[in-house]
């Protein structure tokens, strides 16, 4: 995600499946956006999904210790909406929107998938 070139432009990237979660620092981050804007057109758009972490889940566990297995291959980035749209500032896109899931409906609750939309 972070070295791709392309010779032509798009009208479309889509990065599926919250993958761009894997790309776990601030640099790879970049780097994977700043490649996906030089392969848009002018007037294309990227588009990937994240999660945000259930703070009331959070909340409630916090100072008790609880152990649990889980098996994740690689390790995933925990990326708060604010922080998405600071990358996609400094990376150097001229717009963006999120939407609480694939039908684009408004975002609200924190269970809901973000799905966001950039354009150069």
């Amino acid at each position: 995600m972070t070295t791709f070139e392309s010779d032509r432009e798009y009208a479309l990237v889509i990065v599926p499946f919250r993958s761009f979660l894997h790309t776990v620092t601030t640099e790879s981050q970049l780097a994977a956006l700043e490649r996906f804007r030089e392969a848009l057109a002018p007037d294309g758009e990227l588009v990937f999904d994240t999660f945000a972490p259930d703070f009331e889940f959070i909340c409630e566990g916090y100072g008790e210790p609880d152990e649990q297995v889980v098996e994740v291959e690689g390790r995933l980035a925990l990326l708060a909406k604010r922080q998405i749209e600071l990358l996609f500032r400094v990376a150097g896109y001229g717009e963006w929107a999120v939407y609480g899931g694939f039908d684009l409906d408004p975002l609200e609750r924190s269970e809901q998938e973000m799905v966001w939309i950039a354009r150069p």
